[in-house]
């Protein structure tokens, strides 16, 4: 992995537990934090994690990122750069089409592309 690929895999980790913890209490999600819960989501299944539910459901509804939770997504944001460096540039889009914009370098840095709404559009 390369330095930029490990800034870029911090940046979206710090990112997504940042969103998790800070989300409003009520009302409606803005899309970067949608896109937090996939991540998360997408990386316990990805993982095939015994306790997925129970680790989704304390992500949902106490805003707590256990570790076991950042390993998952640690190890499925590795698996997607390690995978694009062999050549394999649709390796998120294999997991899920939404996870194709943790490849953009400007993901959770002030809004969000128009490929990550086109990736989250029914086709």
């Amino acid at each position: 992995m390369t330095d930029a690929q490990q800034a870029q895999l911090e940046h979206i980790l710090s990112s997504v537990e940042h969103r998790i913890r800070h989300r409003p209490d009520r009302g409606v999600l803005d899309p970067e934090t949608v896109l937090a819960l996939d991540i998360v989501q997408h990386a316990l299944s990805f993982t095939k994690h015994a306790e997925a539910l129970a680790l989704f459901r304390e992500v949902l509804w106490q805003r707590r990122v256990a570790d076991s939770t950042r390993v998952a997504v640690r190890q499925m944001m590795e698996h997607i750069m390690e995978s694009m460096n062999r050549g394999a540039l649709d390796a998120a889009s294999k997991i899920c089409n939404c996870l194709h914009a943790v490849t953009d370098p400007d993901i959770f840095r002030g809004g969000l592309t128009d490929q990550l709404y086109r990736a989250m559009a029914p086709h």
